[in-house]
């Protein structure tokens, strides 16, 4: 009895401990340390790091990091499907013992080997989670390594959210004392806003514990001790200030070039509009200021093979621009692909996820929450108003209307044709019993040669009698007696 209530102590004081992810060596599980969902230069300067705590080597090409609002409880959007950087064939993506992987919005300063990641997680709340999918394309078959719900999330990892980080911060996992990333499988446990600025990329190890919360983060500011300049002297000029330094055109991360994002596609236009004039990819400019986009590249296609260099052209500042695939030659796939833009530079600065199976006359356009869905309204160059398709109670009763109105052609279709062959079938009898003389035509020669027959017979049959009966006549017109 003793024993059991010794191996039933030792259970709980286990159960009871975070979890170590670095003690479960050699499984394939890659964890997420850390999030950013905008700096104070940008909203959309966003990243995500993953690491892999294992022993062993884990190869992640093809996995999915997604995304979903924070209210959301349906399908994901895929912000990046980790690849080689430029994709090359065979290439793979491995994360080695203790490494790891930045996917980020924006060009870091500093970082090499970063993926690039299709911004638009919102800064009150969302969930990201890390997808291995499975060798089939069954649901059941994927694999979430990870996930994390902050903020206003109503789905998380213990049900307990993370808070969500303020623009300039990022959400950090916690590190126990003896430098171990704490998985207790508890969001709200297990990450908190860093004290320190974000540190994407940071490879330092052991790593350095991470206090539960930032205890001056809410102390006030210390009194500004600078002593106030000199009054100036009424007889000196006053000195003139030089004009600030404008900003430049740019600010990714402290590069030379702005986001500018996929807001709305249009694969499979309507009639009479055609897919080679018609289809359109519109652009929006997140940013306070204009965007030249020149030499920015749109690509669309598999291997993003299709590829159009903007022109000399600008994109006020939260402004939206459709591009024609009449002006870009691009082409939208009508069974799906994904879009993406690139900078000046080459960098990847926003990319869909593959859209599907499109559908006639409805565009994929980006909602408020940064989740994506077909609409029936089409908003080019505007913001977007999207409006569900019909739902599927509709589209049932549609469907059973046109069963309806099908089995009703083929009713009227097919009970004429039946009625048509009942009555020919009627008058051909009707015509071989009692015909109509007021249709039939008469034959003339046939009852002459039946009158003929008949008189002839009457003459052979009584011409004993006929023959008296003439001589009568004849002695008659003669005068004499018949008896003579």
């Amino acid at each position: 009895m003793l024993k059991l209530f010794i191996m039933a102590a030792v259970i709980g004081l286990g159960l009871a401990a975070p979890y170590r992810a670095w003690a479960v060596a050699g499984t394939p599980n890659i964890i997420i340390v850390e999030i950013q969902t905008g700096t104070l230069n940008s909203g959309t300067e966003e990243f995500v790091e993953l690491y892999n705590p294992g022993a062993a080597d884990v190869d992640v090409t093809g996995w999915q990091l997604q995304y979903r609002s924070a209210s959301s409880t349906g399908s994901w959007t895929t912000k990046r499907t980790i690849a080689c950087e430029p994709q090359v064939v065979g290439c793979a993506v491995v994360m080695s013992a203790h490494s790891r992987l930045v996917l980020a919005s924006y060009a870091i300063t500093g970082l090499t080997g970063a993926q690039p990641l299709t911004s638009g997680m919102a800064d009150a709340g969302g969930q990201v989670q890390l997808l291995n999918p499975g060798s089939t394309a069954a649901a059941t078959d994927d694999v979430v390594s990870d996930m994390v719900g902050y903020g206003t999330a109503t789905v998380a990892e213990g049900s307990a959210p993370a808070p969500k980080p303020p623009a300039g911060k990022s959400l950090k996992r916690l590190v126990s004392e003896d430098g171990y990333f704490i998985d207790t499988n508890v969001n709200a446990a297990d990450f908190i806003v860093g004290c320190d600025p974000p540190t994407p990329g940071d490879q330092a190890e052991p790593l350095s514990t991470t206090p539960a919360s930032c205890p001056d983060s809410q102390a006030p500011p210390p009194p500004d001790e600078t002593p106030d300049p000199p009054a100036p002297d009424p007889g000196s000029t006053p000195p003139v200030d030089s004009p600030p330094t404008p900003d430049p055109v740019g600010g990714m991360g402290g590069g030379p070039y702005l986001p500018v994002l996929v807001n709305e596609l249009l694969p499979d236009p309507a009639a009479p509009a055609l897919d080679a004039t018609d289809e359109f990819v519109e652009l929006y400019n997140p940013n306070n200021t204009t965007v030249n986009l020149k030499d920015y590249q749109l690509q669309s296609g598999t291997n993003y093979h299709y590829k159009y260099s903007l022109p000399d052209i600008t994109i006020g500042p939260l402004q939206y621009l459709a591009i024609t695939s009449e002006e870009s030659g691009l082409v939208l796939s009508n069974s799906g692909t994904s879009v993406r833009v690139l900078d000046p530079s080459s960098q990847t600065v926003d990319e869909t996820g593959n859209y599907g199976t499109a559908v006639e006359g409805q565009s994929w356009s980006k909602t408020d929450n940064g989740d994506w869905q077909w609409s029936t309204s089409l908003t080019p160059g505007q913001a977007n108003v999207v409006t569900a398709p019909a739902p599927k109670a509709t589209a049932k009763a549609s469907t059973a209307s046109t069963v309806k109105k099908t089995t009703g052609k083929a009713a009227s279709t097919s009970k004429p044709k039946v009625a048509g062959i009942s009555k020919t079938v009627a008058a051909t009898s009707t015509d071989q019993v009692q015909p109509d003389s007021a249709d039939a035509p008469t034959n003339y020669w046939l009852l002459g040669g039946v009158g003929s027959l008949v008189l002839g017979y009457g003459l052979y049959e009584y011409r004993q009698g006929i023959g008296q009966g003439l001589r009568k006549v004849w002695h008659v017109a003669r005068g004499k007696n018949a008896a003579d």
